[in-house]
């Protein structure tokens, strides 16, 4: 747990763009989050452990989305589904994707459960 709150607070202070979103329980609507991620992290549990991920993505442009125009790889490091109080957030970092060389020497990454 310990490692995976370092991974998300090392690509919280990289992130090109971050994107924390949060809703109500049992809600499938999401809504801009009304918390900050130093706040969110401190909920983190073994559920949302479960929704931790680290994605390449290819050819992205600078909104995010996928462009034939603008292709840029980005690294998204995120997580979903942690829980505080009535509602649920999800919390997506987006980096560069120069940085995946750095951000495996620094921490102990293997497929799976960080």
């Amino acid at each position: 747990m310990a490692e995976m709150r370092a991974v998300l607070d090392w690509a919280h202070n990289r992130a090109l763009k971050e994107d924390i979103r949060c809703s109500k329980l049992g809600e499938v609507e999401k809504d801009q989050s009304d918390l900050r991620f130093g706040e969110i992290v401190k909920h983190l549990d073994r559920k949302a452990k479960l929704f931790f991920r680290i994605i390449v993505r290819k050819g992205m442009n600078q909104l995010m989305l996928l462009d034939d125009k603008r292709r840029n790889d980005v690294l998204d490091i995120c997580i979903h589904c942690v829980r505080v109080g009535e509602k649920y957030y999800d919390v997506n970092f987006y980096l560069s994707a120069s940085l995946l060389g750095q951000l495996k020497r620094k921490f102990s990454l293997r497929e799976g459960v960080v």
